[in-house]
């Protein structure tokens, strides 16, 4: 069975923490669909603009968009195959990940090896494990000078199959994010394709993510991510290998770098609301004392008719006509049936958003930790970081729910 070589640190459980914090908030910020579609669509082309530089076939950014779009015309063998391959890929992976059918293994891998290269290299060199004769083709692919490791000796397909199994496995306690870490260090030490190695190892960390509920449904930008800390990634990485596989050096930079993102991310985020609710204050400055007291009263009674507005508030019909269609106009309140039927209800947006907004306050995020049972701790491990404070108090007072390692 496979077990990895490596030390649970300080510093990764820091970065876990900050990790499982932005994943919680972001989850909870209740943006509209419209907003997070378009975030999603952003993100997508973010995603990528930044394979294309991650492997040399760098596109201009509208180009992406369109591609993540599904609205460029890819011509065969042209740079932009690489991101339109990738975007198939990516569709693949949130269409199929959460089937039951669709488990993973070495044949899930070689699958998707075949899905980013298809048209780029020879049919041939595409979806096989290498054998110890043979040559990488360095063709999109900017890591290939970083991989050295010898393949003599070594059965690729059984190994992926001991690293996956490990992988789904739910006998120790492990925290996805060292899972996924453990997963591409694997990937990178054998470089196991002919071809594609590089835009594999995305490839896998996308589904990787996806399937541990990480991927934020495709908001976590995980080319970005190589792209921001690509020359510490490889560094590590390449001292990991030296020391004859001990991981602990790039799961730390690893769990710090995705930790780093997913808050730029919940930023972001943050942002996106936060500019919401400014529109709908501003949405709500210059109402008569008439229009606040009647989207108070519609909070409390559901609806109301123009001749109840005329006789609550003691104005003519045209007033009332006047004051309920400006409300209409501002989407503050929305008309139901017609004729002598017609009334006025609050509009969803602003009926649910008070709920929505109690609801996030109330919510408190619950961290756990088997550190202490973890088979890969290393007990006394002191790891230096921006914040090496001890977490052993978080621990003994959050038993119930959260993350685990």
């Amino acid at each position: 069975m496979y077990t990895p070589t490596l030390s649970i640190t300080h510093k990764m459980v820091h970065h876990i923490v900050k990790i499982e914090l932005a994943v919680k908030e972001i989850k909870d910020t209740p943006l509209s669909s419209v907003a997070r579609k378009k975030l999603l669509n952003r993100m997508t082309s973010e995603s990528l603009y930044n394979v294309g530089k991650l492997v040399g076939t760098e596109v201009a950014y509208k180009d992406a968009e369109k591609i993540a779009l599904g609205k460029a015309i890819v011509s065969p063998g042209s740079p932009e195959t690489v991101l339109s391959n990738y975007r198939s890929m990516c569709d693949f992976i949130y269409s199929a990940s959460n089937d039951r059918y669709v488990s993973l293994s070495p044949s899930l891998l070689l699958h998707l090896n075949k899905l980013v290269i298809n048209g780029l290299v020879d049919s041939w060199d595409g979806g096989r494990f290498r054998n110890v004769s043979d040559d990488v083709d360095p063709k999109y692919d900017n890591w290939y000078s970083y991989q050295s490791h010898d393949l003599e000796g070594v059965d690729l397909q059984q190994h992926y199959y001991g690293v996956l199994n490990w992988f789904s496995e739910n006998k120790f306690l492990i925290h996805p994010m060292i899972k996924i870490g453990c997963v591409i260090y694997e990937l990178f030490r054998y470089y196991p394709f002919v071809a594609g190695n590089q835009l594999t190892i995305l490839a896998v960390a996308e589904l990787l993510f996806e399937k541990s509920k990480l991927s934020l449904d495709g908001l976590m930008p995980v080319s970005r991510n190589f792209v921001l800390y690509e020359d510490e990634y490889l560094e590590a990485l390449r001292i990991s290998i030296e020391k004859d596989g001990d991981q602990t050096l790039w799961i730390e930079r690893f769990i710090r770098g995705v930790s780093l993102d997913l808050s730029a991310l919940k930023n972001e985020v943050v942002r996106l609301e936060e500019e919401k609710l400014k529109r709908k204050k501003k949405r709500l400055l210059d109402l008569n004392s008439r229009q606040l007291r009647i989207i108070r009263y519609l909070k409390h009674n559901g609806k109301i008719s123009r001749m109840e507005y005329v006789k609550m508030m003691g104005v003519s019909t045209m007033t009332a006509y006047r004051d309920l269609n400006e409300l209409v106009d501002r989407k503050i309140i929305d008309v139901r049936g017609g004729g002598r039927s017609t009334y006025y209800i609050l509009s969803k947006t602003e009926e649910t958003k008070e709920d929505q907004e109690e609801a996030r306050k109330k919510k408190v995020v619950k961290v756990i930790s088997d550190y202490a049972q973890s088979p890969y701790s290393s007990g006394s491990q002191n790891s230096q970081d921006d914040n090496n404070e001890d977490f052993s108090s978080i621990y003994k007072n959050n038993q119930g729910g959260g993350i685990t390692l």
